[in-house]
């Protein structure tokens, strides 16, 4: 084991060798857009130097298709609202504002329905459609804490309303983390009473990665080693991302 201190200079050392693995890194800035690649599709990487603005308006011409790629354009277009060219900033600006209206559009219409009917799948939806806007703007940023707040609403409006089925419990706890709530975040993943199980144990590292404790991440994943055929492709792909650093 080499140690962490490759994390003091990260977007400079770390090459991803997975799409998910340089998506976490980019959603935690410790890596530009360039690391994130399509991998799994046919798609340019839209961040590829020169970046290919024709890609990017025929990706926004498709709608908002997954938090995956909207991350990536977000990224994308945060560095072009620095070009020296006054219309490629103005592009970029104009498309920004773009995709975070789609999110805020679906919300709003959301939450006019949820106020005449709740139901636990429109709760559950505006919960991670919070979640998912809020992933899209940097750490530090006042309307990602905005939105990461909303989704916490929604989803103790939704354990109120119906309770907490796993998954929602899940995403709870990943809003906890993602507000800096580490310590609320542990006492509702000893409430959602899923022991040592794989997902637990995902949940932990995610913890842990938040809390910059990357020795005790390596111990977690190592634990995690073998039930790693029971979690989901993305899951599996997160712990190879955190092996990684213990190479």
């Amino acid at each position: 084991m080499q140690g962490f201190s490759f994390f003091r200079d990260y977007s400079r050392r770390f090459r991803p060798k997975t799409s998910h693995a340089a998506l976490k890194a980019l959603e935690t800035g410790f890596a530009p857009a360039e690391s994130y690649m399509f991998m799994a599709t046919s798609v340019k990487p839209l961040a590829e130097e020169p970046i290919d603005l024709d890609a990017i308006e025929q990706t926004l011409g498709r709608g908002s298709k997954d938090i995956r790629t909207d991350l990536l354009l977000m990224r994308t277009l945060e560095r072009l609202l620095h070009s020296s060219e006054q219309e490629v900033a103005l592009f970029a600006a104009e498309s920004i504002n773009l995709i975070e209206g789609r999110y805020s559009t679906r919300i709003e219409k959301l939450k006019e329905r949820l106020n005449e009917s709740p139901s636990q799948p429109g709760l559950e939806e505006i919960a991670r459609l919070c979640q998912d806007l809020a992933t899209l703007y940097g750490p530090g940023s006042s309307l990602r804490a905005f939105y990461l707040h909303e989704s916490y609403s929604w989803l103790r409006t939704l354990e109120r309303e119906f309770g907490l089925g796993d998954a929602s419990h899940t995403r709870l706890v990943r809003v906890l983390v993602q507000l800096g709530l580490q310590d609320q975040a542990r006492s509702e993943l000893e409430r959602l009473g899923i022991g040592r199980s794989a997902e637990a144990l995902l949940l932990e590292a995610e913890i842990e990665f938040e809390r910059r404790n990357y020795v005790r991440v390596a111990e977690v994943c190592r634990e995690l080693e073998p039930q790693l055929d029971s979690l989901e492709s993305d899951a599996r792909q997160s712990v190879a991302y955190w092996l990684e650093q213990d190479e």
